[in-house]
């Protein structure tokens, strides 16, 4: 036990302890690798399985157990494991294209894939309780909540496999289940398992500032009902001008109610946390604004002290309670990254940091490709200067200058100018590179940069071409010379050396990079199983207020998007009431029907909590904490 002495026994840091403990504290880290023969000797048969008998069949001394025991442990299985999810997630996504498909020889196929990853996992699960024991004994199968998730999507998919063909309600729900399937990335990703662990640590915490949320909620929405009950009703002609409900079906028009109301206290809830998402609500606003009386059509400015609620609501129920939700994250968040550090105090994690540095780091490439021959010395100092990188940075941000200049209309003349010093440019770009190959010679491609600028001239050179012979055929290739040459700003970062403080903000995101992309992958795997549950729930609405052919649920893709511009707020009240509409609402079956209010209300709302109000806070916390760590 090497973490956590420092603080425990004798104030001993870690810069103290042997070589041998050092190795052993970061190969436990990941930051060294074991080699096979140290692997091969750690491996101990049944660490930590207290089971005897496993299923009460095989014990300890069984073949077929031990057997078990080393593929589960095989370096590889994670990685089978792992390609297996990821290719039946593909196959979750694929299956939402399967209307299409009017092949029936194409669907047994999609069909048997779909039972061979059922296998697969069945038989993933089956080694591994053969392996461990089921759930009796400590280190059993069952015991660990990670297990627990995988038993049941399998259970899941054999009941769905086993009732193949019967069309039941309960059947659809188990279809639905397979969209849990993805979430099996988490158990095999550390980052991802501690932000997990941080959410479902904080579900007690949330579920306290849900109650303080409810509890205001229902406050404002009584008052709601109590003042706007029965006011939002309009004429689907002339709304200003027809009052009452006898006066709009006499011109010919029909009695309707606003999506957004207070007729209830549940319609109530339903619009006061639209409008606490900031989505929409000045038009629910000016719908109160208008209000008159009960069953009565909207006058202008009818009801102007309705704005008083709207703005006590917002800075209430929206910028201070919410902002909770916050708090509680970013709290349980540092509690499951402690955990997750297993005993490393602050000092520990510190010095870690610092020989993983020490690790990485690479010697300058300057200093270390010194050529003995006078003329390529003379070249290699010429190259090396900061007079000469400075040179070339100046041309560089010239030349992104040059390539914002080009505008439609322009004239011929300057068509002409900016062709000619993108040319002189391209020569310069290409000076530098000889420059620097005679310097260096081979071990030129060994530095990134290098490697980036030779490519951009490459490509620069395949543009001449392309220009040259100026075929409309061609026009999308030419495209990709053009992002390259554009992609050269990328080497002004190198300026940053001469701006500490620059510097620091860059380094701190860089060191960002791997807990925002856990966050990230989360948050895409929200998207993706919101996606396919989208799919399942209404595909068939192909048309609304803002569904259309291009905004919908009819297959992965369509979807996808539309969860997109979900999370970011725009028009999601509305694509949520498309998706509610019932025969009930007089909806066009197989056109605008949806699966009622109550199922896209509580899809909505999840997909706002858990991407606007959870998932995006997350970026904040993980820059916020990361700032702390390493700005200095």
């Amino acid at each position: 036990m090497y973490f956590g002495q420092a603080a425990e026994e004798d104030e001993e840091d870690l810069e103290d302890l042997d070589e041998e403990q050092i190795v052993k504290i970061f190969q436990s880290q990941g930051i060294l690798k074991k080699n096979k023969k140290e692997i091969e000797e750690e491996t101990i048969l049944f660490d930590g399985i207290a089971c005897a008998m496993s299923v009460y069949i095989f014990s300890k001394d069984n073949r077929l157990r031990i057997g078990c025991y080393k593929l589960w442990k095989h370096k590889m299985w994670e990685q089978v494991i792992m390609a297996l999810i990821l290719m039946s997630s593909a196959k979750l996504a694929t299956d939402t294209f399967n209307e299409r498909i009017e092949s029936p020889v194409v669907l047994e196929v999609l069909d048997g894939i779909d039972q061979f990853f059922n296998y697969a996992f069945m038989c993933e699960m089956t080694v591994k309780v053969i392996a461990m024991g089921l759930v009796m004994d400590d280190g059993s199968y069952l015991l660990d909540s990670w297990n627990q998730l995988d038993f049941f999507i399998v259970a899941s998919s054999i009941a769905d496999m086993s009732l193949h063909g019967f069309e039941l309600p309960f059947i659809r729900i188990l279809r639905m289940l397979r969209v849990l399937r993805p979430l099996r990335f988490i158990s095999r990703n550390d980052g991802l398992r501690m932000i997990v662990v941080a959410l479902l640590g904080s579900v007690g915490h949330i579920f306290n500032v849900s109650i303080v949320l409810a509890m205001v909620y229902l406050v404002f929405a009584i008052l709601g009902v109590n003042f706007m009950m029965g006011q939002f009703f309009y004429c689907s002609i002339d709304p200003y001008l027809l009052h009452t409900e006898q006066e709009c079906l006499i011109a010919g028009g029909s009695w309707q109610r606003h999506d957004h109301n207070f007729d209830n206290v549940v319609e109530a809830y339903i619009s006061l946390f639209v409008i606490s998402s900031l989505e929409g609500w000045p038009d629910i606003c000016v719908q109160a604004l208008d209000a008159t009386t009960v069953d009565q059509g909207p006058e202008f400015q009818a009801s102007p002290n309705a704005m008083l609620y709207f703005v006590a609501f917002i800075l209430i129920g929206s910028f201070f309670l919410l902002n909770f939700f916050i708090g509680v994250l970013f709290l349980k968040f540092n509690q499951a990254q402690r955990a997750e550090q297993k005993g490393l105090t602050a000092s520990d994690t510190r010095w870690m940091d610092i020989q993983k540095l020490i690790l990485q780091a690479e010697p300058e490439y300057n200093s270390t490709n010194v050529p003995k021959n006078v003329v390529r010395k003379y070249f290699h100092d010429l190259v090396s200067s900061d007079r000469f990188d400075m040179a070339i940075m100046s041309c560089i941000l010239l030349n992104m200058l040059q390539m914002g200049c080009f505008a439609e209309g322009m004239s011929e003349g300057m068509a002409w100018f900016l062709d000619f010093t993108n040319v002189i440019f391209s020569m310069v770009f290409f000076v530098e590179a000889v420059l620097k190959l005679i310097a260096f010679g081979k071990s030129y491609f060994e530095d990134s940069w290098n490697k980036f600028d030779f490519f951009v001239v490459c490509s620069s050179a395949i543009d001449f071409i392309m220009s040259a012979l100026d075929s409309s055929a061609l026009a999308t290739v030419k495209v990709l010379p053009q992002l390259a040459r554009v992609m050269r700003v990328l080497r002004v970062t190198r300026l940053l050396k001469f701006a500490e403080g620059l510097q620091a903000i860059i380094q701190t995101i860089m060191f960002s990079i791997p807990s925002l992309a856990n966050v990230f992958g989360l948050l895409m795997l929200i998207f993706f199983m919101f996606a396919v549950c989208g799919n399942s729930l209404f595909a068939e609405v192909k048309r609304g207020e803002v569904i259309d052919s291009l905004k919908n649920f009819q297959d992965f893709a369509s979807a996808f998007v539309l969860l997109f511009a979900v999370a970011t707020g725009e028009d999601w009240n509305k694509i949520m009431f498309d998706c509610s509409r019932t025969k009930a609402d007089g909806c066009v079956e197989g056109e605008t029907c949806g699966a009622g209010l109550g199922i896209a209300t509580l899809y909505f709302f999840l997909l706002v909590l858990l991407c606007t109000h959870v998932m995006l806070n997350l970026f904040i916390l993980v820059i916020i904490q990361q700032f702390e760590k390493y700005y200095l």
